[in-house]
């Protein structure tokens, strides 16, 4: 993939399943307020949900995400998360008003949450589907800042988790003024879901593009060795810098579990020129 191309986003699968829910109901005389273990179950098991519900969402299983929004909600009737899935779901359906009565409950917790924004300002799938086939196009022809323009349009300036964000980011971390932008946004999404490596590698990727930051990005793309699009980033990040002294040790420890003739070659240039 070159470099700053943006993912196109596939269409959203749309279909409603049945709910499946079982309710703990409390014996005769047991205390109804939750004992603080019972708090920390409930909160590891949102946790839980909440992240199983992102890597639904993200493989284009909005149908199941719902269900699993659906059960954190059963839970926590105010998570900010959950509420903000449905939102996005239903606007996606083209229900207007479901999505606007989540919106009105997001409302009600926080006014400020920038959400509230990001899902009024999207289309249903399928008018996104035009527009960001679009952005798609002007990104692999380079023109980035025009994809850009198309892709604020349809997320803001927060694009959601997954595919979107990939595409989003990778996108305008081709422009100048937007890297910083992209960066903290895949930032906050790392420390969102650590377990998606995805957000890891895009990230890596981006930070090798700037010589100052090249080492971080290096050190989250060897985090991901049998990921192919990690160990082309980190070799272009090291056929950059083949012929830094500094950089002799990450191209030993690139070439033990890659094989290598460009560096090898230069590997050898290097320690023969800095041994004369």
């Amino acid at each position: 993939m070159t470099r700053g191309s943006a993912n196109r986003s596939g269409a959203v699968c749309l279909a409603l399943c049945a709910l499946t829910w079982v309710c703990a109901w409390p014996a005769v005389g047991a205390q109804t307020a939750p004992a603080p273990a019972s708090q920390a179950v409930n909160q590891t098991q949102t946790v839980q949900l909440l992240g199983k519900a992102h890597a639904l969402e993200v493989r284009g299983r909005m149908d199941m995400a719902k269900q699993t929004w659906q059960q954190v909600l059963l839970i926590d009737p105010n998570n900010s998360e959950a509420l903000t899935g449905m939102a996005r779901a239903a606007k996606l359906e083209g229900k207007n008003q479901e999505a606007n009565d989540y919106l009105n409950k997001l409302r009600a917790i926080n006014p400020n949450d920038p959400n509230i924004a990001r899902v009024q300002n999207m289309g249903t799938a399928q008018d996104m589907s035009g527009q960001l086939q679009e952005a798609g196009r002007l990104a692999q022809a380079g023109q980035y800042a025009r994809a850009m323009t198309i892709l604020r349009q349809v997320y803001g300036t927060n694009p959601p988790p997954g595919d979107a964000a990939l595409s989003y980011y990778q996108t305008e971390a081709a422009t100048e003024d937007g890297r910083p932008h992209a960066i903290a946004g895949l930032r906050e999404l790392i420390d969102k879901y650590p377990q998606d490596s995805r957000y890891q590698i895009a990230l890596g990727k981006i930070l090798t593009y700037n010589p100052r930051t090249r080492e971080e990005g290096r050190k989250l793309l060897q985090k991901h060795p049998a990921d192919p699009e990690a160990a082309e980033a980190l070799r272009q990040s090291l056929v950059w810098d083949a012929q830094n002294p500094a950089t002799t040790a990450d191209i030993r420890a690139y070439l033990a579990k890659h094989k290598d003739q460009q560096l090898s070659t230069a590997l050898e240039q290097t320690e023969a020129a800095d041994g004369s």
